[in-house]
């Protein structure tokens, strides 16, 4: 079995470069730094990203109008 580096994409996913400012980076590693301390891992920001884009979409969102 081949090891697949942290960078490569698996499964169904696709990689999808974007840019962020700096608040939103600061964020995120925030937000990734208070998982660990509380007993958690250090979720890379791409996880918690995807976590949130698939909360959002459960939230079936009307914005066609």
């Amino acid at each position: 079995m081949i090891k697949k580096f942290r960078s490569e994409v698996g499964g169904d996913l696709f990689r999808v470069p974007i840019s962020i400012d700096k608040r939103i980076d600061i964020w995120l590693y925030n937000l990734s730094m208070e998982m660990k301390i509380n007993g958690g891992y250090k979720l890379p920001k791409s996880f918690i990203l995807r976590g949130l884009i698939n909360a959002f979409l459960k939230l079936n969102i009307d914005y066609k109008n």
